[in-house]
C-alpha cells in the first residue's frame, strides 16, 4: 500500500465544528486476536482519522468491551459480517453478545459500503483510495497500527491474513463510517455531547389544566 499521511492526536477539526462524529470498528478475533480502532470523521472533507487502536489475544469479550469503554464509551460500533453468525449452543450472534455486555450502540447491520458491498477486497479498495487522496489519516503514535501496515501484503495475488487484525478493524470502520456519531455526554468524564432537550408543549387547556395532546382520563365538570 502507499504511504498514509499521518496525523497527530490533536483534535483534527477546525474550531467551531463541534465534537467529531466517532465510530469504533472491530474485528471479533475468531481464531486470532480481537482488534478495535476508534475513528473520527470530518464530514466536510470526508476525511477519516484513526485516533486510537488496540488488539487483544486470549482475552474474553468482557475485557474487550471494558477496554473500548475506557476510551470512548457511548460510540457506535461497526462490526464485520461474521458477527451475524449464531452460535450453535446459545443461538445468539456475536454482535448481540457484545451488545449485552455493554456496547449498546452496535450498528443494526454489519459494516458495508454505501453501495451495499462488504467484501474484503471492496473494503481494501476504499482504504487505498482514501490513502492516495489524503482522506485516511492515522495518528503517528499508534505503533501497533503502523507495524501491521508495513507488513500488510499480498502473496500470489491474495491478501495474507496474518498479523492483520488492526487492518481488518480499520477496514470495517472505513466501510461503515456513515454511522459515526458524536459521543453522548458523560457527566463523570465530561466527554461527549449533551443532547438538547426536546421542546416541551407549554400550551394547556384552561378548563382542565392539562397540556394539549396529553391523553388521560376524561374530566367531569358541573355547572
Amino acid at each position: 500500500m502507499a504511504n498514509v499521511p499521518s496525523a497527530n492526536r490533536q483534535r483534527p477539526f477546525a474550531a467551531g465544528k463541534g465534537p467529531a462524529p466517532l465510530l469504533w470498528g472491530i474485528d471479533f478475533g475468531i481464531g486470532h486476536p480481537f482488534a478495535a480502532v476508534l475513528a473520527a470523521w470530518d464530514r466536510d472533507t470526508d476525511t477519516i482519522y484513526v485516533l486510537d487502536c488496540f488488539k487483544m489475544a486470549d482475552a474474553t469479550p468482557p475485557l474487550h468491551v471494558a477496554r473500548m469503554q475506557a476510551v470512548a464509551k457511548d460510540v457506535p460500533v461497526a462490526w464485520p459480517h461474521d458477527g451475524a453468525a449464531r452460535e450453535a449452543g446459545s443461538g445468539q450472534s456475536l454482535a448481540s453478545q457484545y451488545m449485552r455486555l455493554g456496547l449498546l450502540r452496535m450498528r443494526g447491520e454489519h459494516a458495508q459500503l454505501a453501495d451495499g458491498g462488504y467484501s474484503t477486497e471492496a473494503g481494501i479498495a476504499e482504504m487505498y483510495t482514501r490513502m492516495k487522496t489524503g482522506r485516511l489519516k492515522v495518528a503517528a503514535h499508534l505503533v501497533e497500527w503502523w507495524e501491521e501496515f508495513r507488513r500488510y501484503h499480498r502473496k500470489d495475488g491474495l491478501i495474507v491474513k496474518v498479523f492483520d487484525d488492526l487492518m481488518s478493524a480499520t477496514r470495517i470502520a472505513v466501510m461503515d463510517i456513515r454511522g459515526a456519531q458524536p459521543e453522548t455526554f458523560d457527566p463523570i468524564t465530561g466527554r461527549g455531547v449533551m443532547r438538547r432537550p426536546q421542546p416541551q408543549n407549554t400550551s394547556f387547556d384552561l378548563f382542565t389544566g392539562q397540556p394539549f395532546g396529553v391523553v388521560g382520563n376524561p374530566q367531569v365538570f358541573t355547572y
